[in-house]
């Protein structure tokens, strides 16, 4: 899933200080879900706020990959969902 490519200092924090690793891979899996069943690129914002496309790669009738897009903030403010449990870890 990409995971060798590292992601932004938001990411990090939310994925590891907040202990959500599961929650952002189980998103990228439904998202990939979506964009495989409608053959076509999915732009979604994820669990964290930040946008992200994901787009489906065939050769063929044969999926062979995703191209994976993100960690495009398009606001200043992080999801209230984030903010909140940001500030009851101590953030």
């Amino acid at each position: 899933m990409g995971m060798q490519q590292g992601t932004c200092e938001y990411c990090r924090k939310v994925r590891n200080e907040l202990g959500l690793v599961e929650r952002c891979l189980q998103g990228d899996r439904d998202r990939m879900a979506e964009a495989e069943k409608c053959r076509r690129s999915v732009n979604y914002r994820c669990h964290a706020g930040l946008r992200e496309v994901i787009k489906p790669v065939y050769l063929e009738d044969l999926l062979i990959g995703y191209i994976m897009m993100g960690q495009i903030r398009d606001s200043d403010m992080p999801s209230n969902t984030i903010l909140e449990q940001w500030i009851k870890a101590g953030g």
